[in-house]
């Protein structure tokens, strides 16, 4: 059998078949140019390989002279094609690489007919018969011809363009094209050029089979193009299913839009509407045929179609979801306002498809809201006239709304979002830790809030502030809401520290007299004792002085010196008794009572100094006997003094405690403690002297009289420095009963 007339014609005659079948998908689908360009380099392989069974079956030099010069007209097709296939389906490959291709392969074609016997041998003197495939095949002998460098050449840029093309498809993702096609591609003409290199310089001793390599590229391009062929197929069938649900999808769609409580529009990509929803028909009482298109826009209220034509329009062209409000004619002729929402839509391939939108009439809630504004109006102008300020405190979104009056007196806009932080930015320095504790207070503990403030507004005046909230909690107990009122209360303050300030001058004053007369009557009372020791001083100096000393004498001198200094004792007991001759009034007192209205009295003063005032009372203390006024002057002075005591004091950590205890033994211990600089070694001893002071301005009698009013009621009084060294703690102890101890 002849094997190689068998396997060259078997090859071509396939090359031939694939050929043909790629020529038919071309014929049937104009825009599949690769199979066209595939077909045509198969018939160009057929043809190279029917030269190359020519050559190896050529008699004379001349037979295969001819064989040669003509085989290079399918090679210049193969290397043509391939460069076209790759720019084709590979869409890569330098576009001036592949011109470079072309070109040289083509000179070499010219260079080809121009020379003779042909571009591969200068001469050939005879053929030698070799055994090939267990035949004997011709091969020629003769001098190789060096223009054949040229298409050698071509070759070489062939490999370096598909070289290029494949690693641009391979960083680009498309691997297993890459590999398959380039690769193929890369390997088989590679081989082929080696193998015809080698041959025509004389290399190696066997016939040219160079076309063996390009039926199998022939082949592996067969394999990829129909396995793109048969994946468009699975798509196509896929398509016509997608095709189908969209179609029953479709049909879903109006039904559910058809039952939907609302009314539905779509548009297509020219903004022209082409479907409404039954809910939209029956409410304009017209047909889908009169609404498509701008047919719609003709049941628009003439002073809503610009705006909203215009907020459709910029949408459409943006891509962009919108809301817009506007009055739609109903069946009856009402004109009704709808709330409409549209948004783009997209098809499964992420293609713009439209818009579709949905409406609700919002009627009843624009009419609510516009008797809302009105009624906020109408309580707007009722605040101003009052000079109160009415506040609510969002605390999920922190945003405060207060009326227009407020925002003006604190310098902010009159639109816009006001935080917390932008309120308390505006509370004087020395308020602002108060009031924020007094209101996370009031929002942790879910209590209501009541405080008063200075404001510092924007030209520097300090305004003092009245404020009450209410908290409103959520449906699960979570604070969601702070709404009160507030009202300047300057004049007040003003009047009050006035009213202070002259009490205070009053009281001075008071002080003043009392220790005038107290000086006087001491004077009075006090001359004659203090007249008869000095002369029985003086008599026994003079004793002394004499050198006579009489004992007898000299003590019968200090025994009267004794005698009036008692009766001196005698005057100033006396003058006690007579500035507590009036019998006080003894009554039942509970001291918590009294120390709330102590409280109550010195917050002013506290709010004033910056400080807080605090309570821990027993609620279980017993009634005492004892007088509430005399009590009450006693609970004043030392929180007084606690406050001066705190005047070096930071602001945040000023601070009076009042307490109140029953102790074990039928008494009752009552506190006041401050969180000043405490109480020295050398000024607690004499604490309570008359007379004595620390303050610039101070008399030294306030703590004497505290001292004195408590000893009356039968009580202790004690000064010390509080726990941990911060702060001073006067506390006093009355018993149950009342009256001085036994």
């Amino acid at each position: 059998m002849n094997w190689v007339t068998v396997i060259w014609s078997m090859g071509s005659g396939a090359c031939l078949t694939l050929a043909l079948i790629h020529v038919v998908v071309w014929w049937k689908d104009r825009t599949a140019r690769t199979n066209l360009v595939f077909s045509v380099m198969a018939i160009a392989v057929a043809a190279f390989g029917a030269l190359e069974l020519a050559m190896m079956r050529a008699q004379t030099p001349e037979q295969f002279g001819f064989a040669v010069r003509w085989v290079h007209v399918p090679v210049w097709v193969i290397v043509v094609s391939l460069v076209i296939f790759v720019r084709l389906y590979l869409n890569a490959g330098r576009r001036w690489l592949a011109w470079a291709v072309v070109g040289v392969r083509t000179l070499s074609v010219i260079l080809n007919f121009t020379l003779s016997p042909n571009i591969n041998y200068r001469q050939m003197t005879a053929l030698r018969h070799v055994s090939f495939m267990g035949e004997s095949v011709s091969v020629p002998t003769g001098v190789p011809n060096p223009w054949m460098l040229v298409a050698q050449l071509s070759l070489v840029l062939l490999v370096i363009f598909v070289t290029d093309a494949t690693i641009t498809v391979w960083r680009r993702g498309d691997r297993r094209q890459a590999l398959i096609v380039g690769g193929s591609i890369l390997l088989f003409a590679m081989a082929g050029t080696v193998q015809g290199i080698t041959i025509t310089w004389g290399l190696i001793s066997m016939p040219l089979t160079a076309s063996l390599f390009y039926q199998g590229l022939v082949v592996v391009m067969a394999c990829e193009l129909s396995f793109d062929m048969l994946r468009a197929a699975a798509l196509a069938r896929r398509l016509q299913t997608s095709e189908a649900s969209v179609g029953e999808s479709e049909e879903r769609f109006r039904i559910v839009a058809n039952a939907a409580p609302v009314l539905i529009w779509m548009a297509g990509v020219d903004k022209l509407c082409n479907f409404f929803n039954k809910p939209w028909l029956e409410f304009t009482g017209r047909s889908m045929e009169q609404e498509m298109g701008n047919g719609w826009a003709e049941g628009v209220h003439p002073d809503d179609l610009q705006r909203c034509l215009k907020i459709y329009t910029e949408a459409f062209d943006a891509r962009q979801p919108f809301v817009m409000q506007y009055r739609l004619r109903r069946h009856d002729g009402e004109h009704r306002w709808l709330s409409d929402q549209g948004v783009a839509r997209y098809d499964t391939h992420r293609n713009f498809a439209g818009y579709i939108g949905s409406c609700v009439d919002v009627t009843e809630l624009i009419d609510k809201d516009a008797a809302l504004r009105e009624s906020e109006e109408r309580m707007r102008l009722a605040a101003d006239a009052v000079n109160l300020g009415i506040w609510e405190w969002d605390l999920d979104q922190d945003e405060i709304w207060a009326t227009n009056s407020r925002r003006a007196l604190l310098g902010w806009p009159a639109s816009g979002k006001i935080g917390f932080d932008d309120f308390i930015s505006c509370v004087h320095p020395d308020d602002r830790n108060r009031i924020q504790e007094a209101i996370d207070d009031a929002i942790n503990k879910h209590k209501d809030y009541d405080s008063e403030y200075r404001l510092v507004l924007p030209d520097g005046v300090v305004r003092w502030m009245a404020t009450r909230g209410s908290l409103h909690l959520s449906a699960s107990g979570r604070p969601t809401r702070l709404l009160g009122v507030s009202i300047d209360i300057t004049a007040r303050k003003q009047a009050e520290l006035e009213t202070k300030q002259q009490r205070d001058e009053l009281s001075h004053l008071s002080r003043v007299a009392a220790m005038g007369e107290l000086a006087a009557s001491i004077a009075h009372e006090l001359n004659q004792p203090l007249a008869g020791i000095t002369s029985n001083a003086s008599a026994g100096q003079r004793f002394i002085d004499r050198g006579d000393v009489d004992l007898r004498e000299l003590h019968d001198l200090l025994g009267d010196i004794v005698s009036d200094g008692r009766r001196a004792g005698d005057v100033i007991r006396g003058l006690q008794s007579m500035v507590k001759k009036a019998a006080p009034n003894r009554q039942r007192v509970n001291l918590n009572d009294l120390v709330t209205n102590v409280a109550r009295m010195v917050n002013p003063n506290a709010v004033l100094q910056a400080c807080n005032v605090e309570t821990l009372l027993d609620p279980n203390l017993p009634a005492i006997e004892a007088d509430p006024i005399q009590l009450q002057q006693v609970l004043l002075n030392l929180v007084i003094n606690a406050f001066d005591a705190m005047s070096d004091t930071l602001v945040p950590n000023r601070k009076v405690v009042i307490a109140t205890e029953r102790n074990g033994n039928g008494t009752i211990r009552t506190s006041v403690r401050d969180y000043g600089i405490g109480i020295s070694e050398e000024t607690r001893e004499r604490l309570f002297e008359q007379f004595f002071t620390t303050k610039a301005k101070g008399l030294g009698m306030g703590l004497a009289i505290v001292r004195s009013i408590v000893e009356s009621h039968g009580g202790t009084i004690a000064a010390e420095n509080a726990d941990g060294g911060v702060g001073a703690r006067f506390l006093f102890i009355l018993p149950v009963n009342g009256g001085p101890p036994e």
